[in-house]
């Protein structure tokens, strides 16, 4: 998520968006600006911000529309490829690559290892699993999480990538020597 200002030194804020909008990015970006007029919301709108926040604001509505914007559908967020070690996760089209073998996962399983992906630098408790794949206030269950852990080890079979439980700390990916 990208926080963005107006008004910038040598280009403003509505180019910035224009041009992350042009390279193909759907990063959603919240406008915090002291520009107050209509016409400067409508004009960020137009140029391809998800919300526009006016200063002064306080810290709880910035908070809320942080999450709120967090808790949008994930396909207008994530880009088309994701990578790490052997695999390569298409998210358009649920399709993972795992060593030489292709294989097509669930939305779940896709979205389940795309969480993974993203966060190679610490394990993921299963709480934050139900979150971020779910949704928070999900009723899914802890053996729903680890059910579909079972599931996406199953189709790493045969790759140099290996989920990996870190007792008390939850799931990560690992590089297989």
């Amino acid at each position: 998520m990208i926080v963005l200002d107006v008004m910038l030194p040598k280009m403003d804020g509505f180019e910035v968006l224009e041009r992350i909008r042009e390279d193909g990015s759907h990063v959603p970006v919240l406008f915090l600006t002291a520009k107050d007029s209509l016409q400067d919301k409508v004009k960020g709108f137009n140029a391809g911000a998800d919300d526009y926040l006016v200063k002064p604001f306080e810290t709880d509505e910035l908070l809320a529309r942080v999450h709120a914007l967090g808790r949008r559908p994930w396909e207008i967020y994530i880009e088309d490829k994701l990578t790490f070690n052997d695999l390569s996760l298409n998210m358009d089209t649920f399709e993972l690559t795992a060593g030489h073998k292709a294989v097509s996962l669930t939305q779940k399983e896709a979205l389940l290892l795309e969480e993974l992906i993203k966060n190679t630098a610490h394990p993921l408790s299963k709480e934050e699993i139900k979150e971020r794949v779910w949704g928070e206030g999900s009723d899914i269950t802890e053996n729903s999480v680890e059910l579909y852990i079972h599931y996406l080890r199953k189709k790493l079979a045969g790759s140099k990538t290996k989920i990996m439980t870190k007792r008390g700390k939850g799931y990560i990916l690992t590089k297989d020597a």
